[in-house]
């Protein structure tokens, strides 16, 4: 169970570590776009037609995404009492599109089972170091939370030196006296 909670906590420091790779949800204003800000709705929607852009769907009662083919550049543009109060670059998912050039959550998810792998083998050649420390000290654990060394033929449980345990596994030679 160790070995789980250590990959567990190696894949936590990876993600951590991948996290600003990321893209962000609320990107800016997409180049070339902030102008639109303060016009009307019916302006800001002519001057993204000149500009290649082509109306996809309501994201809601103030949003709409607008689909640009040859970008491949999905933009929210956010409305506020018939102003362009914002515009904000989308996935191409927002605008129904599938994205052709992001891979990013292959290459993350990707990273994370690398990661994932790379910590349970770390976690493995530790645990098998332990076992060879262990072997190579004659220790062995007859039952769980029992621990023997063979050396000095003697077990300790959780409370300490176990006599029960010492004699059931090292019991005492039989006695080689001579007959009579």
């Amino acid at each position: 169970m160790n070995q789980f909670y250590r990959a567990a906590g190696c894949v936590a420091a990876l993600t951590a570590a991948l996290s600003p790779c990321l893209p962000s949800a609320a990107a800016a204003a997409p180049r070339g776009l902030g102008s639109l800000v303060g016009m009307r709705q019916w302006e800001a929607s002519d001057a993204l037609r000149e500009r290649g852009y082509r109306y996809a769907s309501d994201q809601g009662r103030r949003d709409a995404s607008w689909w640009n083919e040859r970008d491949r550049q999905c933009v929210i543009v956010i409305s506020n009492r018939g102003r362009v109060s914002d515009v904000v670059a989308a996935k191409p998912g927002d605008c129904g599109q599938k994205d052709k050039k992001d891979n990013t959550g292959k290459i993350v998810a990707g990273a994370l089972i690398a990661g994932a792998v790379v910590a349970v083998a770390a976690a493995s050649a530790e645990d098998a170091r332990r076992k060879e420390e262990a072997e190579r000290r004659g220790e062995y654990s007859p039952a769980k939370g029992v621990t023997c060394w063979r050396r000095e033929r003697v077990c300790n449980d959780s409370r300490g030196r176990s006599e029960a345990w010492t004699q059931y596994e090292f019991p005492a030679p039989a006695s080689s006296s001579p007959r009579r």
